[in-house]
């Protein structure tokens, strides 16, 4: 059964993001419009990179302006990078290191081409905590200062691209990751993940149980389960 289906019979149970044929970005424009208007999906999904074409690069540019103007929901979700070191464990096993490196790298490009303030009507969901993001905000407004100043790359406001990002929190958001993206992130623009099937249900189960019993995050995990993520889908839909 497709998504679209399932959908349609349970919409009280389910909705549903469609996935973007990137780097074609006519297709991926048809894609949205087709998926969105027909078959009634709530947003859409894309990779961090295709075929070595990363979020943020001005080819993508036709497909934002569509997006933003139909306020869209836009999950991102990592890939492998094209090239990468084959004689390291990371570079062997993706979910170690590759994937939030991915994610990082694509963000950080969408931060430096101004996307998320030349398209504000967009709302980006970054995967897994935001990877890497959360160390890492810091670091570019430094360097982004020194290279803006030398030449290498336009001045941005790294701050006001970054708190217009969501973030789910699949992966393991315990015991560091999700209090690092706090001190970075608003916690309305927190959402709960999964990442199954990826990880086991066993596995995202124990997890679950494991958040909700953590006194630390008493009144944000009603927050994250359910409320965040009403205000995204209900913007969503009621801007179609």
């Amino acid at each position: 059964m497709s998504s679209a289906k399932l959908c349609a019979e349970h919409p009280e149970k389910f909705a549903f993001a469609a996935v973007l044929p990137l780097p074609c970005v006519d297709g991926a424009t048809e894609e949205t419009t087709y998926a969105i208007d027909t078959l009634g999906a709530v947003g859409v999904k894309v990779v961090t990179n295709s075929n070595g074409v990363y979020l943020g690069d001005p080819s993508f540019d036709p497909l934002m302006e569509e997006l933003n103007r139909r306020n869209a929901l836009v999950i991102i979700h990592p890939c492998r990078a094209r090239q990468r070191p084959e004689n390291v464990i990371t570079g062997k096993v993706a979910a170690l290191y590759e994937y939030p490196a991915d994610t990082t790298r694509a963000v950080l490009n969408m931060i430096a081409h101004h996307i998320m303030t030349r398209f504000p009507n967009i709302r980006f969901v970054v995967p897994h905590t935001g990877s890497f993001l959360p160390y890492m905000l810091q670091r570019f407004m430094g360097v982004s200062g020194i290279l803006a100043s030398m030449g290498m790359m336009e001045t941005v406001d790294a701050k006001e691209e970054f708190k217009r990002l969501y973030f789910d929190i699949a992966g393991d958001p315990e015991p560091v990751a999700l209090d690092m993206l706090r001190m970075a992130a608003d916690d309305n623009h927190i959402v709960y993940g999964s990442d199954f099937p990826h990880s086991p249900a066993k596995v995202i189960i124990a997890k679950k149980k494991h958040l909700e019993s953590n006194e630390k995050y008493a009144g944000l995990v009603e927050r994250i389960y359910r409320e965040n993520a009403l205000q995204l889908l209900s913007y969503s839909i009621l801007t179609k």
